[in-house]
C-alpha cells in the first residue's frame, strides 16, 4: 500500500491494517482482479479524522519482468 496522506500504512499487507484501510484495500483489489472498475469505500479524511466516502477508478495493469539471467 502506497498512501501520502497515511505514511504508516506504507509496505503493510491488508489484514495488518485498521478495519477501515483494510476493507478499502480489499475492495480496490477485488475490483482490480475483476479487470477494473469504479469502487466506492470509506476512507478517514487526513485533515478532520473522520470518515469520508470516496470513489476511485481502479484499472488492472499487467506487468511482466524481464531478466538477463
Amino acid at each position: 500500500l502506497l498512501s501520502p496522506t497515511a505514511p504508516g500504512v506504507e509496505g503493510r499487507k491488508p489484514e495488518q491494517l485498521p478495519d477501515i484501510q483494510r476493507i478499502a484495500i480489499e475492495k480496490i483489489l477485488a475490483t482490480s482482479r475483476q479487470g477494473g472498475g469504479f469502487v466506492h469505500y470509506t476512507w478517514v479524511n487526513p485533515a478532520t479524522g473522520q470518515p469520508d466516502q470516496k470513489t476511485a477508478l481502479v484499472d488492472r495493469k499487467s506487468t511482466r519482468l524481464n531478466s538477463s539471467h
